[in-house]
C-alpha cells in the first residue's frame, strides 16, 4: 500500500469523525474543521478551475512558441514545458509531446513540473485566495527562497534517475535562471516584492476568472471542447477541483487531530528551529497537500510563515498528489521525484534558517 493510499484511508476515517461531530453540535471542535474543508471549494474553484480549463489553450499557444524558441537557444523544445505547467496538470504529457529526447520529457515534465510549474498554475493562485493579505509579504519571500534551491533539488533528482551529469546540468538552465531572478529580487528590490508579485498574482486571478466565464459560456452555448481554441468544458475544472475538495474535509480533521496528539513534539521541534508548533505542523502537512497549510499560515510566527512557503515551494505534494500521479504514469520516476522535492524543500529550510539567524534573530517566535 502506497503512502498516498494510507493517507486517503486516514482522511476517510477523519471525514467520518468530523461529520459525526458536526451532527452532534461540534462538541469536539472537529465538526468545524469538517465544514471548513467543504467551504474551501469556492476559493479553489475561482482559481484552479479557471486555470485548468485554459490549459489546452495554453498548450496550443505555448507549443508553437516553444519549439522555435528552444531551437534558437539550442535546447530541446520539451524542456520549457515543466517551467509553466505542473506535472499532474498536463505538463508531463506536454513535455513528452514536444521533447525530441524522451529523457527531457521525463526530467522537465515530471521533475521540473513538480517543483516549478506547480507554483505558477496552482500554488500562487490558490495561496492568494486562501492566505490573508497581511501574510502575503511572507508568502512571496518564502516562495522566492524556495525557488533558489530548486536547481539543487532537480540536480539531485536527475542523478537518482540515472541521467548523465552533463545532461542534467544542461536541463537545469531554465530552473537556474528562475533561481537567479529570485536572488536578484530578494537582494535588489525586497521592499517591492509584495507589490510586484501581487500584480502577477492578480493577473493570474483575472486569467482564471476569464477561463471560468468563457468555459461556462462555452458549455451553455455548445462551443467548448478540445477541437477549437475555446477552453475545455467547465466540468473538467469541476472534476479536478472536486477531486481535491472530497479530500479536504477529512484532511482538515486529520490535521487538527495530529496537532492535538503531537503538539508536544511539534513544540520541541519548533524550539530547535525557533518557530512555533503550528509552523512545524504546516511543513509536515504540506508534504501531503499544501492547501491545509495555507489555512493555518495565520497562526504561525513570522519566521514560520517564510519557512513554510520556502519549504512547500519544492516539497508540497511529495507524498500526496504528485507521488500518486507519478506512480500512475511513470513509476520509475517515483524515487527521483521524491528526492527532487525533498532536497529542494529541506535545502530551502536550511537557507532561510541561516539567513534568518544572521539578519533577523530578534524576530524568532514572534
Amino acid at each position: 500500500m502506497t503512502v498516498t493510499k494510507i493517507l486517503l484511508y486516514l482522511f476517510a476515517m477523519c471525514l467520518i469523525i468530523g461529520a459525526f461531530d458536526y451532527l452532534r453540535g461540534n462538541k469536539w471542535k472537529l465538526g468545524e474543521r469538517f465544514t471548513a474543508g467543504i467551504q474551501a471549494f469556492e476559493p479553489l474553484f475561482l482559481t484552479m478551475a479557471g486555470i485548468i480549463v485554459l490549459i489546452p489553450c495554453f498548450q496550443k499557444l505555448i507549443a508553437p512558441a516553444l519549439v522555435p524558441a528552444a531551437k534558437y537557444l539550442g535546447m530541446d523544445p520539451g524542456l520549457l514545458s515543466g517551467v509553466f505547467i505542473a506535472n499532474d496538470m498536463g505538463g508531463y504529457q506536454l513535455a513528452h509531446s514536444l521533447a525530441q529526447d524522451p529523457r527531457v520529457g521525463d526530467f522537465s515534465g515530471m521533475l521540473i513540473g513538480s517543483v516549478l510549474g506547480v507554483n505558477l498554475v496552482f500554488t500562487l493562485p490558490a495561496a492568494l485566495k486562501m492566505v490573508e493579505k497581511d501574510d502575503r509579504e511572507y508568502m512571496f519571500k518564502g516562495l522566492l527562497f524556495g525557488f533558489i534551491t530548486l536547481p539543487l533539488g532537480c540536480f539531485a533528482g536527475g542523478l537518482v534517475a540515472g541521467f548523465p551529469v552533463l545532461f542534467v546540468l544542461i536541463q537545469l538552465i531554465p530552473v537556474t535562471v528562475v533561481a537567479l531572478i529570485s536572488v536578484l529580487m530578494l537582494w535588489l528590490i525586497p521592499e517591492k516584492l509584495t507589490a510586484i508579485l501581487s500584480k502577477i498574482g492578480r493577473a493570474i486571478e483575472i486569467i482564471a476568472l476569464l477561463g471560468i466565464v468563457s468555459a461556462i459560456v462555452g458549455e451553455l452555448t455548445g462551443f467548448s471542447g478540445k477541437d477549437n481554441w475555446l477552453p475545455e468544458s467547465i466540468y473538467e475544472g469541476i472534476k479536478i477541483v472536486g477531486s481535491i475538495i472530497i479530500v479536504l474535509p477529512g484532511a482538515y480533521v486529520f490535521i487538527e487531530l495530529l496537532n492535538r496528539c503531537c503538539k508536544n513534539f511539534f513544540i520541541k521541534a519548533g524550539e530547535k528551529l525557533a518557530i512555533n508548533h503550528v509552523s512545524v505542523l504546516g511543513m509536515i502537512t504540506s508534504l501531503a497537500n499544501s492547501i491545509p497549510t495555507f489555512l493555518i499560515i495565520k497562526d504561525m510566527d513570522k519566521k514560520g510563515k517564510i519557512l513554510n512557503f520556502a519549504f512547500l515551494t519544492g516539497g508540497a505534494f511529495a507524498f500526496g498528489d504528485h507521488l500518486a500521479f507519478c506512480c500512475a504514469v511513470a513509476p520509475k520516476l517515483a524515487l527521483p521525484l521524491i528526492v527532487t522535492k525533498l532536497t529542494a524543500a529541506f535545502s530551502a529550510l536550511i537557507l532561510v534558517s541561516i539567513i534568518y539567524r544572521k539578519y533577523n534573530p530578534s524576530e524568532a517566535l514572534k
